[in-house]
């Protein structure tokens, strides 16, 4: 199969999306593979991504928490740097995404735009728009019709979705109207042929960087979100966030000894679902670096579509 087969090309050249692209500081450490599948699903899908040079870290989890100011500066030069290259700003990282998301907003406002831009080297404008990767593939695959996938996925999975994606943070500023009962995951999961299962979890916290902090709490939280995701009847967890992927997953064996239940239902990101359908293999998607074994499952989920020959 070559790629003109398995690459899906918008409709019009005029849909076509050009953004930069910021990783922020795990997707180029601990979670390289999310950004190996967001950057091969994104062009596939037909966006055209541009690298934005010089990025810094935006601050995210505990910046914002010293020095609000300084908080909200880092997330601001990166903007900059976007609205220099005219163009919008797509970021995996929900942490991320949060952190600009609220840059920009402040941006808004002429008093705190002054005090934000009073540190930086150039000031920020806050025009360009800050995506997050579900409002990224969302966009993307809104003209998609699932007879172009080259494969399906016979899967019954639950789409777990966390904070991050759906809260209102920080307080007042809210990024969605899908909050308690968000759909866009399922939407484009679904998409892929993967049968999405009600659950009750969507949004229950994996406790998150507590981690460092309060490990007990990540780990029963986990593991109750790991148990409900059995319980709904579920094959795997896809999710959107490399924070709760680390917890679900390098953190299984931990869980297990600390809950005495062992669980090895495997967890995709939503990239790696998708690139599936699109013919991906899992190891081009890095799928090989999770921690439970997640290779198998995908590969013999993983069908060629059928398409019906009419005389």
């Amino acid at each position: 199969m070559n790629e003109n087969q398995w690459i899906h090309k918008p409709k019009h050249e005029q849909t076509r999306r050009r953004w930069a692209y910021y990783p922020g500081c795990s997707l180029e450490s601990s979670a390289r593979d999310y950004d190996t599948s967001s950057r091969l699903v994104l062009q596939a899908l037909g966006a055209e991504l541009v690298d934005l040079e010089g990025w810094t870290c935006c601050g995210s989890s505990s910046a914002h928490a010293v020095n609000h100011v300084l908080g909200a500066a880092l997330p601001a030069r990166n903007l900059r740097l976007a609205e220099e290259l005219g163009l919008d700003v797509v970021m995996p990282c929900p942490a991320c995404s949060v952190r600009h998301k609220g840059s920009r907003d402040e941006l808004q406002d002429p008093e705190r735009a002054a005090r934000i831009n009073a540190v930086l080297d150039a000031p920020a404008r806050g025009t360009a728009r800050v995506l997050n990767i579900l409002e990224a593939l969302d966009d993307l695959m809104s003209d998609v019709d699932p007879a172009e996938l080259p494969f399906t996925l016979d899967m019954k999975v639950v789409a777990y979705y966390g904070c991050l994606l759906t809260r209102p943070l920080p307080p007042g500023v809210r990024y969605t109207t899908e909050i308690e009962e968000p759909v866009v995951m399922d939407r484009i999961i679904e998409k892929t042929g993967a049968t999405v299962l009600p659950w009750a979890f969507k949004t229950e916290c994996c406790g998150a960087s507590l981690s460092f902090t309060v490990k007990d709490a990540v780990l029963v939280n986990s593991g109750r979100i790991l148990a409900q995701a059995v319980a709904a009847g579920a094959e795997a967890i896809v999710l959107g966030c490399q924070l709760c992927e680390q917890n679900l997953d390098l953190r299984r064996a931990q869980i297990a000894k600390h809950n005495g239940q062992r669980i090895d239902i495997p967890i995709y990101y939503v990239t790696e679902i998708i690139g599936a359908a699109l013919g991906f293999t899992p190891e081009q998607l890095g799928v090989e670096q999770h921690t439970v074994e997640a290779v198998q499952a995908l590969r013999a989920a993983t069908k060629p579509r059928v398409v019906a020959v009419t005389t």
